[in-house]
C-alpha cells in the first residue's frame, strides 16, 4: 500500500515526538527513585514526585503504538 510521503513524515515525526516525551517522564520518575534509594530524599517526597509524570508516560505509549502502526502502512517498498 503506497500513501503520500507526508503522512509517513507526519508518523515518524509523532513517534519520535512521542518516544522523547514518554521516555522523559520515566527518566524523571527514575531519578527521584534513585534520590530515594540512595537515602537522598524520603519516601515522601518520593511519591507526590512521581505522580505528575504519569500522564506524559502514557501518552508517550499511546503515541508511540498508535504512530507504530501507521508507518508501516505508509512506508514504500525498497
Amino acid at each position: 500500500m503506497r500513501t503520500d510521503e507526508s503522512i509517513h513524515t507526519a508518523a515518524l515525526f509523532v513517534h519520535l515526538a512521542s518516544l522523547v516525551l514518554g521516555f522523559g517522564a520515566v527518566l524523571s520518575a527514575n531519578y527521584h527513585g534513585l534520590l530515594w534509594a540512595t537515602w537522598r530524599a524520603p519516601l515522601t517526597e518520593l511519591v507526590p514526585a512521581v505522580s505528575p509524570p504519569h500522564l506524559p508516560i502514557w501518552a508517550g505509549v499511546g503515541g508511540l503504538v498508535v504512530s507504530g502502526l501507521m508507518l508501516p502502512l505508509t512506508c514504500t517498498p525498497c
